[in-house]
């Protein structure tokens, strides 16, 4: 079991300006990985607490975040499990008292940039968007120097992260969209 922080700075993107960054990622040669998968968000307040079936990856994990999604550095727990084991998890989640959830198809395509990943993805809650995230953290005093080593690369890619408050909003208006929220 994997016990981390994972320092991750997102924003969305106009599909002509997703598409124009993944033609110079690969002209530029860097290494790139399918990572397409099916995510389970169960209903928390706080944080995130999904399962993935990555099925370019052939595995699953289940995956509680914990923090504030704002704040763009969250604990991370994740738990590997088979693809298989996927609707018992499920099943096992829903008996716990998780009775909401709802499904994300994602296509995703990771970008291995000098000390981050860069993932151009697609969702029809986001819709195209990008994810900077750092080599996951073991220790919080290294938060902030990590954000703003991904400012810096998402500005030499000319991606603009979203801020907190942006962050909030987009999430209240999923969360109420999928009727997580009133």
């Amino acid at each position: 079991m994997e016990h981390n922080i994972e320092v991750e700075l997102r924003g969305l993107m106009a599909e002509e300006a997703f598409r124009a960054l993944e033609t110079r990622l690969k002209k530029e040669g860097v290494k790139c990985e399918e990572d397409d998968k099916d995510t389970y968000f169960f209903n928390v307040q706080k944080g995130t607490f999904k399962i993935s079936d990555e099925k370019s990856r052939n595995q699953a994990k289940i995956c509680l975040k914990v923090g504030d999604l704002e704040t763009s550095a969250l604990r991370e727990v994740d738990l590997k499990i088979a693809r298989t084991e996927v609707p018992a998890a499920i099943k096992l989640l829903v008996a716990l008292g998780y009775e909401k959830y709802h499904l994300v198809p994602q296509k995703r395509a990771n970008y291995f940039l000098p000390g981050a990943i860069l993932s151009l993805k697609y969702t029809p809650d986001f819709q195209f968007h990008f994810e900077m995230e750092s080599e996951n953290l073991v220790d919080e005093k290294d938060i902030e120097s990590e954000k703003a080593k991904l400012r810096k690369l998402c500005a030499e890619y000319g991606i603009v992260p979203m801020d907190p408050e942006e962050i909030a909003e987009h999430m209240k208006m999923i969360r109420k969209k999928i009727g997580f929220d009133a």
